[in-house]
């Protein structure tokens, strides 16, 4: 069955694409590679190629299908090539790192083509040093982060050569348009119905289920709700005055900490190179109220929470999020690792962590302009978002070229403050997106950030 489940776009991956109607909830997610030398232009192209021949969804489009009822399927791209996503510039301004990433802060929300992939690649030439810069945008509804990773994997190689063996055959344009239709039309029907089939039988489990036990059923009923409401609420963290403004403007900035210090810190304290990584961005926001001059209060935290029940999935999305009341108000940074652990097991526990997932098909057949109101609500209610992605511990090459640095940046859905972890052959880089309207002192704050990771006992640098 799972051939004919392939091309139906998921509940949750419709309602991140809803996103894209206004700019501030436009999910699109970049990573940028460092790299240590220019590659060649044919060898990059082969090697998004390769990588496309063998992730599907990065020759497919989007298409909305049906009158009464659209609905949105993945659809091959029949004039696909890889040379048509990548482009060529020249570095900007002194040719840093810090004015490259300015450069990418411009476009980090400029929406694709609809009638291509949803996919680009900007290769920044003559970076200081010699370096080229591969900045590759792909959108939210294509992967989560961990499966971006996962198809980073198809693209990047161990070593500078290695030997291919035979690549997989893409799709052949020229095969029957009609033959093409009425296979897209057996596969999404099959998953139609398997998705109705399942609400049919869920539904016919809950209602024997009351019938048979009515106390119980609402009382299941009723913890789960309370379960939903603990995961996704705030437990009484207020947003912060001092990053109420919204723009959609974007600022991207870096930085750096050895993975092998945040494992020595995490493992002393009994929590996770998660836990340091999170508390280290609350020490940061503590220190950066307090020299802004604003009263230092415990915020609300996302982080997302992988719900996926298929180690085989590799697009789509299949994340959730947990919301905690960051301790910005505890000054003992210590103190403050061991609340954020508990916290954080405590919401990765909850049986409403998968409710997303659960809300998503009702959810997602609401009109974009009332997704789009709802997504900033959300944002509303949240000052910081973070992320942890564990890369590969060994050296990387993209088109023979060795991989210097790996960082990545989430799309900002309207609140203030994204930050990306990515560890990568030993060092974890931290990358951050930033409303520059929220936080109108990026450079004060990235420094107080800096200096949480060294309050931690982490030995950090800057980016």
């Amino acid at each position: 069955m799972s051939h004919y489940l392939a091309d139906l776009v998921a509940p949750l991956d419709a309602l991140l694409l809803k996103g894209d109607a206004d700019p501030s909830t436009r999910a699109i997610m970049s990573s940028v590679l460092v790299l240590k030398g220019v590659p060649d232009a044919t060898a990059l192209e082969e090697a998004f190629e390769r990588a496309s021949n063998a992730v599907p969804r990065m020759r497919q489009r989007v298409c909305e299908t049906g009158v009464t009822r659209p609905r949105q399927t993945w659809v091959p791209d029949d004039s696909f090539e890889a040379r048509g996503h990548i482009r060529w510039v020249g570095a900007p301004g002194d040719r840093s790192l810090t004015a490259v990433l300015e450069m990418a802060s411009t476009f980090a929300t400029t929406p694709f083509d609809s009638a291509k992939p949803l996919w680009d690649v900007t290769v920044v030439t003559g970076v200081k040093g010699g370096r080229a810069v591969v900045l590759l945008r792909v959108h939210h509804a294509v992967a989560d982060g961990l499966r971006t990773v996962e198809m980073m994997a198809n693209l990047l190689d161990t070593e500078p050569h290695p030997t291919r063996g035979e690549a997989p055959t893409p799709p052949d344009p020229r095969r029957s348009a009609l033959r093409t239709a009425g296979e897209r039309w057996v596969r999404t029907t099959s998953q139609l119905m398997s998705i109705r089939q399942g609400r049919a039988d869920s539904m016919t489990r809950w209602a024997m289920d009351a019938s048979w036990r009515p106390v119980r059923t609402l009382s299941d009923a009723g913890q789960y709700a309370r379960s939903v409401l603990r995961t996704y609420g705030s437990s009484g963290a207020e947003p912060s005055p001092l990053l109420r403004s919204r723009s959609r403007e974007r600022t991207f900035a870096v930085l750096e900490v050895p993975l092998a210090s945040m494992r020595s810190v995490a493992r002393t304290k009994s929590a996770t190179v998660n836990d340091v990584f999170i508390t280290a961005l609350l020490g940061g926001l503590r220190a950066y109220h307090e020299r802004s001059g604003a009263p230092v209060l415990d915020i609300p935290v996302a982080f997302p929470i992988n719900v996926s029940r298929d180690a085989a999935q590799r697009s789509g999305n299949h994340f959730s999020a947990g919301v905690i009341p960051g301790p910005c108000s505890v000054s003992d940074p210590r103190e403050r690792l061991r609340l954020v652990h508990e916290l954080v097991v405590a919401r990765r526990e909850e049986p409403g962590v998968d409710a997303p997932l659960r809300l998503a098909p009702l959810v997602h057949h609401v009109p974009s302009r009332l997704a789009t109101v709802a997504l900033g609500a959300y944002a509303r209610r949240v000052d910081l978002q973070a992320s942890n992605i564990m890369g590969p511990q060994r050296p990387l090459y993209l088109a023979g070229v060795p991989i210097e640095r790996f960082y990545g940046f989430g799309p900002l859905p309207g609140i203030p403050i994204m930050a990306v972890m990515v560890s990568y052959d030993g060092t974890c880089t931290v990358g951050f997106t930033i409303d520059p309207a929220s936080v109108t002192d990026v450079g004060l704050f990235m420094d107080c950030v800096d200096a949480a990771f060294d309050e931690l006992g982490v030995r950090s640098a800057g980016g």
